[in-house]
């Protein structure tokens, strides 16, 4: 993960990491007379108890949903908290959705992720089981999974009842907020730098903002630019909104 998220923001995702963990049963799997069994641990009456259940079906698969999403979260806990300094104290986290150029985490429930249908994909990119159009996607989804970010690719979005299909919607629900991504791979092409004029310009109307909201990459047939340029970038960006949102004390 790269070193320079703010320290303000790194308070702020391990903080929200932790009380998700917290919000989980806390389940591990273990063997029992040669059998897959799931232990429960929980307080009772200020003691520590455990209980140990043989599940089969829905229930297993409900059990083992959960254990898997507990080992995520302390994964990136121990990932962010690696550069995290222990004194920093975040005092207070602004969460107004109404001012301009916020786009709220709560579309997350309104996008369904893989949702553009209008031009068929061509190329043997792959990620995550996701096909995408361009080594340049490619190259942005490999650069938020690095980051620890939450992405949707190519979700329907609906702002102000028109539709979008933006390549990248990034979750930083920590900070109760989304941004967008696009990827502008053939900049060296007159029609798609139009056609793609027009729809910043649209988003733009809509309230979002480069350098507020949205990022875009641009690259060629064979030029781009590196990770680590688009992680710099990506992080620059995460570093703004988080100190438009929070005061340290």
């Amino acid at each position: 993960m790269n070193r320079h998220f703010s320290q303000e923001y790194l308070s702020i995702k391990v903080s929200h990491l932790k009380d998700e963990l917290d919000k989980l049963p806390n389940l591990r799997l273990n063997m029992h007379r040669g059998k897959l069994v799931v232990c429960s641990r929980e307080k009772k009456n200020g003691k520590n108890t455990k209980s140990v259940h043989l599940l089969k079906g829905k229930e297993l698969e409900k059990a083992l949903a959960v254990v898997e999403r507990r080992k995520s979260l302390k994964n990136k806990i121990n990932q962010y908290s690696v550069y995290l300094d222990k004194e920093t104290i975040v005092r207070k986290i602004e969460i107004d959705l109404e001012p301009p150029h916020v786009l709220p985490i709560s579309l997350k429930e309104t996008m369904i992720p893989d949702s553009n249908t209008m031009y068929p994909k061509k190329n043997d990119y792959w990620h995550r089981k996701i096909q995408m159009r361009s080594r340049l996607e490619l190259q942005t989804a490999a650069a938020l999974d690095s980051l620890g970010l939450e992405f949707y690719y190519e979700p329907a979005l609906e702002i102000n009842g028109k539709t979008y299909y933006p390549d990248f919607v990034v979750f930083l629900p920590e900070l109760g907020c989304c941004f967008i991504i696009e990827c502008l791979g053939m900049v060296n092409s007159t029609e798609y730098v139009y056609n793609n004029m027009n729809k910043m310009a649209n988003y733009i109307l809509a309230g979002i903002i480069p350098s507020k909201n949205i990022l875009t990459f641009c690259g060629t047939d064979t030029m781009m630019p590196s990770i680590d340029e688009m992680k710099t970038d990506i992080v620059n960006l995460v570093n703004k909104m988080t100190a438009s949102r929070v005061s340290v004390a």
